[in-house]
């Protein structure tokens, strides 16, 4: 074959090797990535002023602008609508405590943080 010429046997060597590693998605993952993951959480995004629910709530609630018509048969769907229906599918089937399950409780935050409403505050308030 014409690459045979082409190649010296240093690189001959090197494309085998190439071909014979492993993919970094095959490798097996280390104890030491939770830890970092733990460390990480703790030193950066624990530390964060803004908080990523309330970043999450801004985004959902940001008014589109005019959605492009959209043929019959295509229908778009709301990413917010989905992760109901997959916590609300989620309980129903569940056979653990909901306190048990950190996903649905912070999802349950999230959205007590998005129903609250500061006329209801004060108007609690006034009645006192």
């Amino acid at each position: 074959a014409v690459w045979h010429k082409l190649l010296s046997k240093q690189r001959k060597r090197a494309v085998v090797a190439c071909f014979r590693m492993a993919p970094l998605y095959n490798l097996p993952r280390h104890r030491a990535v939770n830890l970092f993951l733990q460390g990480y959480e703790k030193s950066w995004i624990e530390t964060e002023e803004h908080y990523f629910e309330d970043k999450l709530i801004e985004d959902l609630a940001k008014p589109g602008a005019d959605p492009p018509e959209e043929d019959e048969g295509t229908k778009r769907v709301d990413p917010l609508h989905q992760l109901i229906l997959l916590f609300s599918r989620t309980a129903l089937t569940e056979k653990c405590k909901l306190e048990e399950d950190f996903l649905y409780m912070a999802y349950a935050d999230i959205m007590a943080k998005s129903c609250h409403d500061e006329e209801d505050d004060d108007g609690e308030e006034e009645v006192k």
